[in-house]
Order: structure tokens, then sequence, then C-alpha cells
């Protein structure tokens, strides 16, 4: 992964670490509201559905995962 680096006729290392940490910021949310959005058995009637649901969830909070790890990490580079 590559990181940002500031520079006089760049964008300065605290702004570019707010950005970093409003994005971080961002997918934490996402993901509180990904878990309040959880699939509940009571709205998969067909047979397996429910499951098959749950995975594709889990699936999904395992991208925003590792999204925020990877924006974590730029942010530890920037702030460095």
């Amino acid at each position: 992964m590559i990181a940002p680096s500031s520079s006089i006729n760049g964008t300065s290392k605290d702004e570019l670490l707010e950005q970093l940490i409003r994005v971080c910021d961002a997918l934490r949310a996402a993901r509180h509201k990904m878990h309040e959005a959880a699939p509940n058995g009571r709205d998969y009637l067909k047979p397996g559905s429910f499951q098959l649901a749950q995975d594709e969830h889990v699936a999904r909070l395992r991208r925003i995962e590792d999204l925020l790890r990877e924006y974590e990490q730029l942010a530890e580079a920037v702030s460095g």
C-alpha cells in the first residue's frame, strides 16, 4: 500500500491525517449501522435463505473491516 507524503506543494501532514481519520470514523459508523441491519431469521421464509443472507452480510462486514484496516495503516504511516 502506498501512503501519501506531505510536502510544501501538497496537502499538509495534519490535513492528510485528519482526512484519513474521518474515513476511519465513517467506516466504523457504517460497520455499526450494518450490525443494526443484520439479517433477522423472521424475515427469511424460504428454507436456507436466512443462512445465505447471514453469509452475505458477514462477507460485506469483512470488506468494511478490510477497508478500515487499510485506512488505519495509512493513518499510521502518515502520522509516523
